[in-house]
This record gives structure tokens, sequence and C-alpha cells, in this order.
């Protein structure tokens, strides 16, 4: 748990900036300094040391979706990194994920063309976070799954989406959850990955308009899933690849066909109950319409199906 500032509540988002030199960016867990760097663990705090006097306070915020995309929430910072940079951050589990910065401000969400959960269009204002540049990995579930001894994913068996580097498959939303408790890490909300997928400028897909089997891996042309970031012509503005095609994403709001006439305009965490969990981005079995960056699909948290 992150002891500072006092007032912060543990999960709870903070967000204080006193100056370059003292940033902080919320997350849920341990914490890693504001900028890259060798890392040296402090008990509650791991500090990034590569500019000692510009250390940062952070809070795990983010997880896995059907595959798993974790997301680290960045609130303040002062420090000025570019939309799309990177770090590499290690959970308190151990393990290790690229990340790709997206910035705080608005965009707009929803699609006037697209199915009536997509609509109305509406502006929505988040914070800054840092999302997963991959989705998460059979190499990676699997340590989560040897070290709690949680069930294996549905196809893990299936020599078809098995191998390392594939997107893992077949687990359900409380899967997802539970390997985001146990990497000190949070789902995206359906409003975070929205952003990721298409930036501020409303298009259709991570690379902009129109649809190819060189962008994606879609509509069955391959038969399978292929491993993660093999389709770099496919990256979002932001650097995160495998937004559209290959599996679909849980996210963590629960779903409502109605939620947008409703929706809070700043950082919308979903309703606050419901029966289905919401997907995103589509999969190596779905058409293009399943894959746009808008589109919204739900499913019961306990189901496992073969592109999730």
């Amino acid at each position: 748990m992150v002891s500072a500032p006092a007032s912060s509540a543990p999960g709870k988002e903070f967000s204080h900036c006193g100056g370059v030199a003292q940033d902080e960016m919320g997350i849920v867990g341990r914490s890693i300094g504001s900028r890259p760097g060798s890392a040296r663990d402090d008990g509650y705090f791991r500090r990034i040391s590569s500019y000692p006097d510009s250390v940062a306070e952070v809070r795990f915020m983010t997880g896995p979706a059907v595959n798993l995309v974790i997301v680290l929430a960045l609130q303040s910072v002062c420090w000025g990194q570019d939309a799309g940079s990177q770090i590499t951050v290690t959970t308190p589990a151990g393990t290790t994920h690229d990340m790709v910065r997206v910035p705080a401000g608005p965009f707009e969400m929803g699609s006037a063309g697209g199915e009536s959960d997509e609509r109305p269009v509406h502006t929505v204002e988040l914070d800054g976070y840092y999302i997963d540049k991959y989705e998460v990995t059979n190499e990676l579930y699997q340590v989560f799954v040897q070290a709690t001894g949680g069930e294996q994913p549905r196809y893990a068996s299936d020599n078809r989406f098995n191998t390392a580097q594939q997107p893992v498959m077949g687990v359900s939303w409380f899967d997802a959850d539970g390997y985001c408790g146990w990497a000190g890490l949070r789902l995206p909300t359906d409003a975070e990955w929205e952003k990721t997928a298409r930036a501020t400028d409303g298009r259709t897909y991570p690379w902009g308009e129109g649809i190819d089997a060189d962008k994606t891996n879609y509509g069955n042309n391959v038969g399978r899933t292929t491993p993660v970031g093999s389709y770099p012509a496919g990256v979002s503005p932001y650097g995160a690849y495998d937004l559209a095609g290959n599996v679909w994403e849980w996210v963590a709001d629960w779903y409502d066909r109605r939620y947008y006439g409703s929706s809070p305009s700043s950082n919308p965490t979903g309703p606050s109950s419901g029966s289905s969990r919401v997907l995103r981005g589509g999969s190596w079995y779905n058409t293009s319409e399943g894959l746009r960056a808008s589109n919204r699909l739900w499913l019961g948290p306990r189901f496992r199906f073969l592109d999730v």
C-alpha cells in the first residue's frame, strides 16, 4: 500500500504535483519512480534512481483483459514524457511489462454510426495513465497459474493457441481480475481502453480507417491467434499493439447499453453493478465490424470462450 499522501486510502487514486522534483502518480500496491532507471526496493516504495532528485510515488492501477491488458495510472506528471513513450515495469509479483503512456485530456467516446450502446457520442476527460504495450502472453499468465495454483486457461492444451508468446485466451473476467490482484494491477476502464485505441481524432481503428490483413489478425484469415506484437502496421497512436483483432479484451466496467446517456464526463468507471462485463477489440475470428475501436461486447464474467 502506498503511504503518501496520508489522505489517500488503499486503492484510491491520488494526484499531487509539487514541481519537477516531486511528481506523484497514482497506482495500487507498491510504487516506482518518476523515470525509468535502476530501481531499489525501499519497502513500501520502489524508487527509480536514474534521476535521484526526481522521485515519484506510484500506485499500480491496471491489469489484464480477456486477454489481459494492463494500465498504469498516471495522475499528474510534471516531467512531461511524450505521448506513447515507453517504460518497463516490474510488478510486485515479479512479472515485467512494457507500457506506453496515454496523456491526460479529453477525447470523444462512442460512434454516431455504431450500435445503440455506442451512442450518444460524448466527451470524456481522463487522467493520464500507462497501459500495456502488448497483450498478456501465455508465458506471463503461466507464472500466475503456477504461483497461485489457479485454473489453467480453457485452451491451455490446444496447440493452436498455447505457445509462449501468443496471448492468453480462454480466461474469464474473474481470471483476469485475479491476475490483476496477484500482480498488484487492475483492468483498464472501458474509457481508458477506447482512448488508447483511437486517441483524440475519432478514428475507426487503432491505425486509422480501412482494414486489411497487414494490420491485424481477424476474419479467421490465419486460423489461430498470433504472437503479440506481430502487426506493427496496426499499432495505436500511443504505441499499443493488437487492440483490434487477435483476442477480445476484458475491461473493468459492468455493461449497460444505456450507460453513455448518463456517464460522468470525467474518469468514468461504468455502472455500479450489472450481470455482464464489457469486452473490447474483437478477435482473430471476427469480421471488421467487431474490430472497431468504439465497438462494445458484453459477456457474463464467468464465461471462458475461444476468442476471449
